[in-house]
């Protein structure tokens, strides 16, 4: 089961905003910033634009695109 984290960081990669991934997890917009944020500071980064960086070097790999 993927976490929390890891959906996050894949949807990073997928491009989306805060609003699109708070509808896609079923969160409010202000819990997905916190948990951006939280992860922002774990993985030592200061933007969106690092951890999409950050997230490739970890071998994270951004959800294939829906039709």
């Amino acid at each position: 089961m993927r976490t929390l984290r890891e959906d996050g960081l894949r949807k990073v990669l997928a491009g989306q905003t805060t609003s699109q991934m708070a509808r896609g997890l079923t969160l409010s917009p202000a819990s997905v910033k916190r948990e951006l944020s939280s992860l922002s500071g774990t993985l030592e980064v200061s933007s969106r634009a690092a951890l999409f960086a950050r997230a490739l070097e970890l071998g994270v790999r951004p959800e294939p695109l829906r039709p």
